[in-house]
């Protein structure tokens, strides 16, 4: 029996898609337990940024910090812009919506993260079989929602889970550019995403900080808190280095399918939050991603 062995490039890939899971899995569901208790979600990412930008500066300073120009710093202040507003838009969608809303909008990510690198490169493309995957995620997604009685928040929840979902592709073409237009380290990244996307998110936590830190639940969460600062350093480091590695379009797949798979695992441990029909869309959603072949440079001849 022939076993067709993964190449180093495949088998790279494949490591960091599955530590980039982990780490996005962990993040939610360490997420959803901080908040269950501290139900300030503005002020928790504004300290999961600042830990980062703190974490990370003694790396950088230990391991040499790049000499940007000017301009090469103001695409990273870009980076940390987008960073930030997407995060606010996301929150905003979340409530004027509900889950299920934001889970058809993230299925059809992909989709819009491909046709921005078609407008831009314009020489992508992509396999019959990955078009099938990219229809199946969005067709699945679209199921679960409608079985989670998505579709929720009226016309102004719909123009910000649009936002949001322009903001992300956006983020996601313009993150991969970046890797290759400013070669730095990825714990450079890691801290100046965090770091430049402050200001932008202060403003809006600022109201939320000194509840959160009086909050009596605080110090009985402590623990949860650090636990998703470190988990938000590693899932930084890990999507940079995914982003090196695959297309805008795989890279925001793989988003979908660990939001899918997320909820999988939350129906596991929490049986009376889900049913077996979603359970079973959320299953033909993975399968329909794990099709995906990935972005191919289209021939000129």
């Amino acid at each position: 029996m022939h076993v067709k062995l993964l190449t180093r490039e495949q088998g790279q890939m494949v490591l960091w898609i599955t530590l980039m899971s982990a780490c996005s899995v962990a993040m939610i569901l360490g997420n959803k337990a901080v908040l269950n208790a501290l139900p300030f979600p503005l002020a928790l990412t504004f300290l999961q940024l600042l830990f980062a930008g703190v974490f990370t500066l003694p790396l950088v300073i230990y391991k040499g910090r790049t000499r940007l120009t000017a301009r090469q710093t103001s695409y990273y202040v870009l980076e940390g812009l987008l960073f930030s507003a997407s995060i606010g838009a996301s929150l905003e969608s979340l409530s004027l919506t509900n889950v299920g809303t934001v889970t058809i909008a993230r299925s059809g990510l992909p989709v819009v993260v491909y046709l921005l690198e078609i407008m831009l490169m314009r020489n992508v493309t992509l396999s019959i079989r990955s078009r099938l995957s990219l229809a199946g995620v969005i067709a699945f997604g679209a199921a679960y929602a409608v079985i989670a009685k998505g579709l929720r928040g009226g016309l102004s929840g719909v123009l910000w889970v649009t936002i949001w979902v322009l903001l992300v592709a956006i983020q996601m073409v313009y993150g991969k550019w970046l890797v290759a237009a400013v070669p730095i380290s990825d714990v450079e990244r890691v801290f100046y995403t965090n770091t430049f996307g402050l200001p932008v998110l202060f403003p809006l936590a600022s109201h939320e900080i000194p509840l959160f830190i009086r909050s009596e639940s605080f110090r009985g969460s402590a623990e949860l808190v650090f636990f998703s600062c470190i988990v938000g350093v590693s899932i930084g480091y890990t999507s940079w280095k995914l982003r090196s590695l695959v297309s805008a379009t795989t890279f925001s797949l793989v988003g979908v399918l660990n939001k899918m798979g997320t909820i999988l695992l939350a129906f596991w441990i929490w049986p009376d939050e889900g049913s077996w029909a979603s359970l079973l869309v959320l299953i033909g959603c993975l399968l329909s991603g794990m099709m995906y072949e990935g972005t191919k440079q289209r021939s000129l001849n």
